[in-house]
């Protein structure tokens, strides 16, 4: 998934199938999962993801439920 990335230019690279919920940077490039709204794994909440990009440089990943409530443990902060 990186090296087809870096390919095309992506500094955020959203992708699922794993089902379990979370976010990390690897060196310029951030990786989001969204978890599953069906069967998620490794958490009891059912998850997706809204990403806010506020500047050039800063994103912000938070994680909610299906009720719509946010799911405080699961927000990142990173720089780009």
């Amino acid at each position: 998934l990186s090296y087809r990335a870096k390919e095309l230019n992506a500094d955020v690279i959203c992708f699922g199938h794993t089902h379990i919920a979370g976010a990390e940077q690897v060196s310029s490039q951030i990786f989001i999962n969204p978890g599953s709204i069906r069967q998620p794994r490794n958490r009891t909440e059912k998850t997706y993801a809204i990403m806010e990009w506020e500047s050039p440089s800063s994103i912000i990943v938070n994680y909610f439920n299906v009720n719509g409530e946010r799911v405080h443990e699961l927000t990142y902060e990173f720089a780009l």
